[in-house]
């Protein structure tokens, strides 16, 4: 009886935590492009509320081929991208507060052929999550953070403008399966029925 309920705590506990955190599943990507104003341009304003967030006034959007050849050709997915204007540190905060998960999003140096960029994290204005990642110019580079319960998440490049785009992001954690409810209710039948032969 022992050996069957310390198997079903085990399972229970692999079964709320484990998929919870592997197995997210983004509920929404910021990628900038109705932002596009129809031509190259730079500077672009990200106003408060795009994408669910609110963002540092240096954060800005740049068109794809507005410096043909820089990370920003190779950092944009679409037509536009985000971008840390002046080489500034910025940020993306959830409004009023707001949690969220934040899953990854694409990184590029603009300039630099390698930079390093620090991410950070942060829950009621306490630094709870930080990172250093390196990135280069040439190519998209994803970057996976998997970070839950954080209210604002900032970049700082270590070196010149980064080109940022398709933040992932999701709000809660994919729901248990229903085959690991049926499997936790077959082992507690099982539990019950033994009981019952035993009596």
């Amino acid at each position: 009886m022992k050996k069957i309920l310390v198997l079903m705590v085990c399972l229970s506990v692999l079964a709320f935590c484990g998929p919870a955190q592997a197995g997210w599943v983004p509920s929404g990507t910021v990628d900038f492009e109705d932002l596009y104003p129809g031509y190259e341009a730079q500077d672009i304003t990200i106003p408060d509320g795009y994408g669910g967030f609110n963002w540092s006034p240096d954060f800005l959007g740049i068109t794809k081929y507005r410096y043909p050849g820089s990370g920003y050709e190779y950092g944009c997915i679409g037509k536009v991208c985000a971008y840390t204007g002046w080489a500034d540190d910025v940020w993306f905060a959830g409004p009023n507060g707001d949690d969220f998960n934040f899953i990854g999003a694409f990184i590029t140096a603009a300039w630099d052929e390698t930079e390093d960029v620090i991410v950070n994290g942060y829950q009621n204005g306490a630094l709870v999550r930080t990172t250093t990642i390196t990135t280069n110019n040439d190519e998209l580079n994803f970057f996976s953070f998997n970070w839950l319960y954080v209210d604002k998440v900032e970049f700082q490049p270590q070196g010149q403008h980064l080109a940022i785009d398709n933040i992932s992001h999701c709000h809660g954690v994919v729901p248990i399966p229903a085959a690991v409810w049926l499997l936790g209710a077959g082992l507690m039948g099982l539990v019950g029925l033994r009981k019952k032969v035993r009596s």
